[in-house]
């Protein structure tokens, strides 16, 4: 995926969860403060991910990208933490996605 589209992936996932943090609703506190932290995490690496000559961003975006589906699985089915189980049901969920939108832009 080219960078300049993981960025705007990164920033339409904080556009999306940073809402979160104002909700009232009883246990959305818990996402909430497992994508804040995720999102701090990247914020904070040494790096400049504009910087195409550098491959460390792309290495950390599959990480956050990994992190932001298990949350969305979470949040779907009620869980705060997912189980070691469940996390390697996502893994092959969100490789067997990967895969399938790889072979699409191929076949555009």
């Amino acid at each position: 995926m080219p960078l300049l589209l993981q960025i705007i992936e990164v920033l339409n996932a904080l556009e999306t969860f940073s809402v979160l943090s104002e909700s009232k609703i009883e246990g959305i506190e818990t996402i909430s403060n497992r994508f804040q932290h995720m999102y701090s995490a990247l914020k904070k690496k040494p790096y400049d991910p504009l910087d195409h000559r550098k491959l460390d961003f792309e290495a950390d975006f599959s990480e956050f990208k990994r992190h932001i589906n298990e949350i969305q699985v979470c949040k779907l089915f009620n869980l705060s933490v997912p189980s070691a189980v469940l996390r390697q049901e996502i893994m092959c969920i969100f490789f067997s996605t990967e895969t399938l939108t790889n072979v699409y832009e191929w076949l555009l």
